[in-house]
């Protein structure tokens, strides 16, 4: 089974492998690299119990690297370069 993940996590990770910075992906998708930075890295939103980024956020970054979110049966194997989130 492949390791699950947060949006967050996910987010990040294609980010890194993908080579956008928050200063890049803020551009593409209308916010500023400090809200980016926020959403992702900000350790007070742990502090005060947000652990994970909503949908609808997660779904406008992504689209903003050339990805999109999708639900597939459970039962559908993950795939490498594919997410299972937590």
């Amino acid at each position: 089974m492949a390791e699950q993940k947060t949006a967050t996590e996910v987010v990040i990770d294609l980010m890194e492998k993908n080579g956008f910075t928050p200063a890049v992906l803020g551009k593409r998708i209308g916010v500023k690299n400090t809200a980016i930075w926020d959403r992702l890295y900000n350790p007070r939103r742990k502090e005060k119990g947000i652990e994970d980024m909503k949908i609808q956020t997660m779904t406008q970054m992504l689209r903003g690297m050339d990805y999109k979110l999708i639900a597939v049966p459970t039962s559908k194997k993950v795939m490498p370069g594919e997410y299972e989130l937590k």
